[in-house]
């Protein structure tokens, strides 16, 4: 029986799809003009301003990336206080894989954040390792083995 879009938000919930705190920390403090969304108001605890919509495992992925879109923007001639410096819109799962939106959209970033959506179908967005697209009713993830039979996903046919 396949479960319902609502079943499904009751079972996982948004924050399961986030990545932890301290991988999103670590992110935003490494790269705080790509991740500084100043459309968000900043909160008075020290809650990020910022989440990833996507589990731990392509923490590794989305920090090279962050790397490689910031080396661009600098061998632009781009500084970080610029509209010309990315700005991540959004970081998250669908349909599996990495999908990373950011502005401005040159022909430089988006190459640079399609290899990295690519990659991603490849490594399992829970743990990291080497991985395949799995699903589960409607629902679509990249996983390892032990994950995926962890989290009751089989591979797509």
């Amino acid at each position: 029986m396949m479960e319902s879009t609502r079943e499904a938000w009751k079972k996982y919930g948004r924050r399961d799809r986030r990545m932890n705190a301290e991988n999103t920390k670590a992110l935003v403090e490494s790269f705080p003009s790509l991740f500084c969304r100043a459309d968000r108001p900043r909160s008075t605890d020290s809650a990020p301003r910022f989440f990833f919509e996507c589990k731990d495992g392509w923490f590794n992925l989305i920090f090279r990336l962050s790397e490689k879109l910031e080396r661009s923007a600098r061998r632009c001639g781009a500084a970080p206080d610029s509209t010309d410096w990315p700005r991540a819109l959004q970081v998250k799962e669908k349909y599996g894989a990495l999908r990373f939106y950011a502005m401005p959209a040159t022909d430089e970033f988006s190459r640079l954040i399609d290899e990295a959506e690519k990659q991603s179908e490849r490594i399992c967005e829970l743990c990291g390792g080497p991985a395949k697209l799995r699903e589960k009713g409607r629902w679509y993830k990249t996983f390892c083995d032990p994950c995926a039979s962890e989290s009751g996903f089989s591979v797509v046919s």
